[in-house]
C-alpha cells in the first residue's frame, strides 16, 4: 500500500523519491537565505536572548529552532560538564523533508566565545558562505580567528577553524562538514558553483586526524 505524501504536495502521489523531489525541489538561493536568517538569530548573536530548548530524552543536548516560509532550521548541539568540548548538527527541512545538513565539533575556551560569535555573525550578516562558519581570517585586538576551507560549495563543504592570540597560543578549534542529502546535481543546476579550496601546507591542521 502506497504511503501518502506528507510534504505539502496536493493531488499527487509520486511513486519514487525522484518524482517527489521534482515536485518539491527547493530553490538554492532560498535555502541559503533560510540558513543565514536562522544563523543571524541563533547561537551567534551577542545581543539577543537565545531560545534554547532542552531535549529530555537527550541530556546535554539543546536545540535552537527557526522557521521561515516553507523551511525549518534546527541547530541542535551538545555540551558536557566534563570538558569544553561540544558538537552539533544544523539541519534544514522543507515540507518535512531534510534538504541540507552541517555537522561540527571541537572545543573553545569560554573567554573567546564572544569573539567567536562576532566572527560568525560578521559572515552571516554579509551573507557570505565560508563552510557555514566565519571569514578565512579575522583579527580583533589580540585574538585571531582562522578558517581553513577544504571545500566550500554550499552542497558539499568541509574545513577546520581555530582561535589563537597574537603570540600563537591556541584557545580552541572546531571541524565542520556539511552537504545536501538530496540530489546535488539538481541543486547545482540551479546555480551553485563548486569553489574547492584544498588544505595547504600552511594549514596547522594539515595531516591531523579530525
Amino acid at each position: 500500500m502506497q504511503e501518502k505524501c506528507t510534504c505539502g504536495i496536493v493531488n499527487s502521489e509520486p511513486s519514487t523519491n525522484t518524482e517527489l523531489f521534482r515536485f518539491m525541489k527547493p530553490n538554492l538561493e532560498k535555502v541559503r537565505h533560510a540558513f543565514f536568517e536562522a544563523m543571524k538569530v541563533g547561537w551567534a548573536p551577542l545581543d539577543v536572548a537565545i531560545s534554547e530548548i532542552p531535549i529530555p530524552l537527550l541530556p546535554g543536548v539543546k536545540m535552537i529552532p527557526f522557521v521561515i516560509g516553507d523551511f525549518r532550521v534546527v541547530d541542535a548541539y551538545l555540551t558536557t560538564a566534563c570538558s569544553e568540548m561540544s558538537s552539533g548538527t544544523t539541519t534544514i527541512w522543507r515540507h518535512d523533508e531534510p534538504i541540507w545538513v552541517m555537522h561540527y565539533g571541537g572545543w573553545y575556551a569560554k573567554e573567546v566565545i564572544p569573539f567567536l560569535k562576532t566572527c560568525l555573525r560578521q559572515a552571516y550578516d554579509e551573507r557570505h558562505f565560508y563552510g557555514g562558519r566565519g571569514r578565512p581570517s579575522v583579527k580583533i585586538d589580540d585574538y585571531i580567528y582562522e578558517n581553513f576551507l577544504e571545500r566550500n560549495d554550499f552542497n558539499d563543504f568541509m574545513g577546520q577553524e581555530r582561535i589563537i592570540d597574537v603570540f600563537g597560543k591556541q584557545y580552541g578549534h572546531h571541524w565542520y562538514r556539511g552537504m545536501s542529502p538530496i540530489d546535488n546535481s539538481s541543486l547545482l543546476s540551479l546555480g551553485a558553483t563548486p569553489t574547492p579550496q584544498p588544505f595547504g601546507k600552511d594549514n596547522p591542521f594539515h595531516g591531523e586526524e579530525s
